[in-house]
């Protein structure tokens, strides 16, 4: 039967009208890196039949874009992409670009719906570094070596980089670095990206302080960027720690450190410890020796530690001391000096809180305590060396310090009725001793003052130079007699 020309014609014009609702949609924007692909992926404006479908690309250009079903595989000018019943998506396919500028396109064709043809712009592209953390600058010592990271991307017309981009399937992409001081340090050796891969790490090399910078000796169809071009690595002798911004109470001494910023070689280090003036500050390597102008001190091998001592001469002005070794920079510290004082309390009570001693105005507290006459238990009262605030004269239980070795205090003390309790009329004091406990026997009720002489080279505190003692009469028990 033949048809009629009018049916012939309402027939191929509802099949047009069917193709024209099936549709294949392309990416919108796609650019891609010379060298470097991309992946993305097609839509349908409705869903795939029931048996899949499947989608031929084709290149239009093979000499400037490729297509590959995964990214370690060569390009190819012809792909097919194979979709499942119902999916709207493609699976994802990589277009590989092989020109640094202009477009280039690709033909998307499946059955009943048709052809579309896909534009994908091409770029330059660069091989980026960068320093720890992503930095364009980092700093490290000649012992450290640094991590450093290289990257391949896609970058705009004046260089900045637009997106990170892996290498195209089947190619390999070999490159060096380059320092600017190789005395400094450098990257050694040559990398590689294989296909598919976007990133390589590399480590810094440091052999002497300084400054260098390291770029990317780009490979062949890649551009120098203006972005991630170079790192400029900061090579510095490490530094040392040092006991400093402290207060240093007058014939009175402080146990410190120092502290590598780089642990000891496989000799160790030896540092020199030198005070900026002998005449206020002495400096030992035991807190049994007393001190002297300079000292040397070792670290021993694989540590960043050692102890040293300063000792208080003077009881006014800041004084610095230096730390210095071969390998290290040299480190300078202030101590500032101060006066100290001894001062006298009840021992379970130890020294005024450091309330006391930061207040602006000074309550007059004597700490006074009580005890009984008789009791089994002896009670004693404990002599501290402390240093004082320059202006107030008070001291506290955060100033107490040792005293440093060579001296000897002979320490008179008083008490104001020896009728309720007495103390020893002298008790010395040798260096380096933390404190001295005393024993004060009560006799009788009533009550008392305990006080100390300021001994030569000390100041009298304003607080704590003496402590009221309150005695109470033995209690008499008398016992039943039948």
């Amino acid at each position: 039967m033949r048809l009629s020309s009018a049916a012939l014609t309402a027939i191929l014009t509802s099949a047009v009208a069917l193709a024209a609702e099936h549709k294949i949609l392309t990416p919108a924007e796609l650019s891609v890196g010379n060298n470097l692909q991309a992946f993305t992926n097609l839509r349908l404006s409705e869903q795939a039949p029931e048996t899949g479908l499947e989608i031929t690309l084709t290149s239009d250009d093979p000499s400037k874009l490729l297509l590959a079903l995964t990214p370690d595989k060569p390009g190819v000018s012809s792909i097919v992409v194979k979709m499942r019943a119902q999916y709207m998506e493609t699976p994802d396919f990589y277009v590989q670009a092989f020109a640094g500028s202009g477009t280039a396109t690709y033909t998307a064709a499946a059955p009943g719906f048709g052809g579309v043809k896909g534009t994908v712009k091409l770029s330059p592209s660069a091989i980026m570094i960068v320093g720890p953390f992503k930095g364009t600058a980092f700093k490290t010592t000649p012992a450290m070596p640094a991590k450093v990271a290289f990257y391949s991307g896609l970058i705009s017309a004046e260089g900045k980089l637009v997106a990170q981009q892996g290498i195209a399937g089947g190619k390999k992409v070999t490159f060096e670095t380059i320092s600017s001081d190789s005395k400094v340090g450098g990257v050694n050796g040559s990398f590689v990206l294989e296909s598919g891969e976007s990133t390589v790490n590399g480590e810094f090399k440091p052999s002497s302080a300084g400054n260098t910078v390291i770029s990317v000796k780009q490979p062949d169809g890649f551009t120098m960027p203006k972005q991630y071009a170079n790192v400029t690595a900061t090579v510095e002798l490490p530094g040392m720690g040092m006991t400093g911004e402290i207060h240093l109470g007058k014939n009175l001494q402080v146990p410190s450190h120092i502290l590598l910023g780089e642990t000891a070689g496989p000799k160790g280090v030896d540092v020199t410890i030198t005070s900026g003036d002998p005449k206020l500050l002495l400096v030992s390597d035991s807190d049994e020796k007393l001190g002297k102008e300079s000292i040397t001190v070792h670290v021993p091998a694989g540590q960043s530690r050692v102890p040293y001592y300063v000792q208080g001469v003077g009881d006014t002005g800041t004084v610095t001391h230096s730390a210095s070794a071969p390998g290290y920079r040299t480190r300078v510290a202030p101590i500032t000096m101060a006066p100290s004082g001894i001062m006298v309390v009840y021992s379970p009570y130890g020294p005024p809180d450091e309330a006391e001693y930061l207040r602006a105005k000074q309550t007059r507290d004597p700490r006074a305590f009580t005890v009984t006459v008789g009791e089994r238990t002896p009670t004693y009262l404990t002599l501290w060396p402390v240093y004082l605030d320059a202006k107030t004269k008070r001291g506290a239980d955060i100033t107490a310090q040792r005293l440093r070795p060579g001296i000897t205090i002979k320490a008179k003390l008083s008490s104001t009725n020896k009728a309720v309790g007495t103390v020893p009329e002298t008790v010395t004091l040798e260096g380096p001793a933390e404190w001295k406990m005393i024993e004060f026997t009560p006799l009788s009720a009533g009550h008392t003052v305990i006080s100390i002489d300021t001994p030569e080279g000390f100041t009298t505190p304003s607080n704590a130079s003496e402590v009221a003692a309150n005695v109470k009469a033995a209690v008499e028990t008398t016992a039943a007699v039948k």
